[in-house]
């Protein structure tokens, strides 16, 4: 833990918080942690780790209470019985500390507990919860509510990160745009999250284009014709004959290149004005009410192609069951390939979240993991990884370990590709990538899974 890495990402957030409310920076005079809470923060002193207690005596506190800290974080825990007792919705009997025990021994006795509350949640789900920091190691990881909870510490799979790396994701979604300061007229003050920014835009289409040069590179030089397709993947009047509704999925689509090759990956072709007119998700159902359609900005939006297809499988132990996509775009049987995941209007808004639907499922040879370490469908509460097969955790984060879950990013898969290609993981022909589905099921193998785990952002 780099305590004054941390201290320095805590506090800018503090201060940009201030400024968002309306304030002066020359009124900006915070008290730290200790100094705000006195007496019962010399009280909790002996409980906590010396490199968490260095990070609080630096720490800024907010005097405000409208204020909020983050976006997804409302405030540093107040030392007190919520800061210590929240493990018995968070761990297995041999962790329990039980409230009204939290002065004294777990139920194994091992003592103090090794984990606490750093960070409250803000109220984005029913029963929120925070920020949780293990006083051993001095790493830390979110659960927004206490459904997020269960199995982040009994099982010793899930990754937890340093603080410091959370504190930078926080700020860094402030410093892109995706979460910024409105003024103290908004829900979680001065706060918002918005479905995407252009420097998410802006970042995509350069990872793209870099993916694009990658592969352009490595073709054989006599079947590399001068490109004669438009600039970019389409127009804006293509995409509004199309019905792609503004966003993220618009955006990328008219400023990413159109290379002069077809397959962008494995068994994946671009979009062209045919597919991207073809969208298994655009026609809901006349029976779907009309308050339930308004909820969605954008369904779910066929990316990169497979002439391959996914049908929802019958009920199997071995195969991990949930609808790829939620209600009312759950249909039964459509096509594989990368689609744009479906976006809301709640408080959770990822424009450039993406899903890989496979039409055949990997994961159940137990060597596929998705960002935060688990298996493909396995349950982290189990002692033992038990996977199951999976048609669409391939890149997937897990559990978020910095904000409330999401799909993966657009950007961290393309990022991926990248390396696929550089590597000479993915072989290059005359029509770009010529590795076939099947390359795929490598993600799921003792030598190939590695290749095929992202590293988790925000």
């Amino acid at each position: 833990m780099n305590v004054s890495r941390c201290i320095e990402l805590h506090n800018e957030i503090v201060r940009l918080g201030w400024e968002g409310m309306g304030r002066l920076p020359e009124d900006f005079h915070p008290q730290t942690w200790f100094e705000h809470h006195g007496q019962a923060a010399q009280n909790v002193r002996g409980k906590l780790s010396s490199e968490l207690i260095a990070f609080l005596e630096g720490a800024y506190e907010m005097s405000d209470s409208n204020q909020y800290f983050h976006y997804y974080a409302s405030a540093l825990m107040a030392p007190g019985d919520d800061m210590f007792a929240f493990l018995d919705g968070i761990c297995s009997p041999r962790w329990v500390n039980q409230y009204e025990q939290h002065h004294g021994q777990l139920q194994d006795g091992s003592g103090l507990g090794r984990y606490i509350r750093l960070y409250f949640a803000v109220n984005h789900s029913s029963h929120p919860e925070g920020l949780i920091f293990d006083l051993e190691e001095n790493v830390a990881i979110m659960a927004m509510s206490i459904h997020d909870s269960d199995g982040l510490c009994d099982s010793g799979r899930i990754k937890w990160h340093p603080l410091e790396d959370i504190l930078a994701a926080w700020l860094d979604m402030m410093r892109t745009g995706k979460v910024k300061a409105v003024g103290p007229n908004t829900e979680w003050r001065p706060w918002e999250l918005v479905p995407y920014t252009e420097h998410q835009v802006n970042e995509a289409v350069e990872v793209f284009d870099k993916l694009i040069s990658a592969i352009e590179a490595r073709m054989p030089q006599n079947d590399s014709p001068p490109n004669t397709e438009p600039s970019t993947l389409f127009d804006k009047a293509a995409l509004d004959a199309a019905h792609i509704p503004p966003g993220f999925a618009h955006s990328f689509l008219t400023r990413a290149r159109r290379p002069r090759f077809n397959f962008i990956a494995p068994g994946f072709s671009l979009p062209t004005n045919s597919s991207i007119t073809s969208q298994p998700f655009f026609n809901i159902p006349d029976t779907i009410p009309q308050e339930h359609r308004d909820w969605f900005h954008s369904p779910p939006i066929h990316l990169f192609h497979s002439f391959k297809t996914y049908t929802r499988p019958d009920p199997h132990p071995n195969i991990y069951p949930e609808d790829i996509f939620g209600y009312p775009f759950n249909l039964s049987t459509y096509p594989a390939g990368l689609y744009f995941h479906e976006c809301d209007n709640g408080n959770n808004q990822h424009d450039d979240a993406v899903v890989l639907v496979l039409p055949y499922a990997i994961g159940g040879h137990g060597w596929a993991k998705k960002a935060d370490g688990s298996a493909f469908g396995e349950n982290t509460h189990d002692e033992s990884a038990n996977s199951k097969d999976c048609y669409e955790e391939l890149y997937q984060t897990g559990r978020q370990p910095f904000i409330k879950r999401h799909p993966v990013r657009l950007v961290q898969v393309l990022r991926s590709w990248v390396g696929m290609v550089e590597r000479g993981d993915w072989a290059v022909g005359a029509e770009g990538i010529s590795n076939g589905m099947d390359e795929w099921k490598n993600a799921d193998t003792r030598g190939g899974w590695e290749k095929y785990v992202i590293t988790p952002e925000w």
